[in-house]
């Protein structure tokens, strides 16, 4: 059984990264100081820090990497799991990123209401409920990491 997936990019991901760092390069340069320099590096770099990696799942958690970490979600917390491909269209970004190396944070939409996001790529989207809550990640194979994390919550 497969334990680790990826976290693919979708075109809209690419697209959105890939014009923010335009954008940051631009003001960069435009605004040639070592304040602005600094404060629009370290915008990049955080965000990259903070973009999801991939997915493990271990024998009692998953694990959502990161660069150099994992946030941690207790296998016995999950209560259900779900493919729902696009769950994240039209939601509000409350807190977190929108668009550079992912979609992660706190979000709200119709459908799903509050929920915390691990995403990068919207078609690959998998819901978590964890103790009430609602998280959406976005594995390479959303039909393998279902079953890997069901068959891993039963042993």
């Amino acid at each position: 059984m497969r334990t680790h997936f990826s976290a693919p990019w979708d075109t809209s991901l690419k697209l959105l990264t890939g014009f923010f760092s335009l954008i940051l390069l631009a003001v960069m340069f435009y605004e040639l100081t070592l304040v602005s320099v600094v404060l629009i590096l370290s915008i990049f770099f955080v965000c990259a820090f903070w973009g999801v990696r991939g997915y493990t799942i271990s024998e009692t958690e998953l694990l959502i990497r990161r660069l150099g970490w994992a946030n941690r979600i207790k296998l016995s917390d999950i209560d259900d799991i779900r493919y729902e491909p696009n769950i994240m269209k039209g939601s509000i970004r409350i807190w977190g990123i929108g668009g550079l190396f992912g979609f992660i944070g706190y979000f709200r939409n119709s459908r799903l209401g509050n929920y915390k996001a691990y995403s990068t790529s919207n078609k690959h989207s998998v819901v978590l409920d964890v103790n009430g809550k609602k998280i959406v990640v976005s594995p390479d194979s959303p039909s393998e990491f279902i079953e890997a994390v069901q068959t891993t919550q039963e042993n």
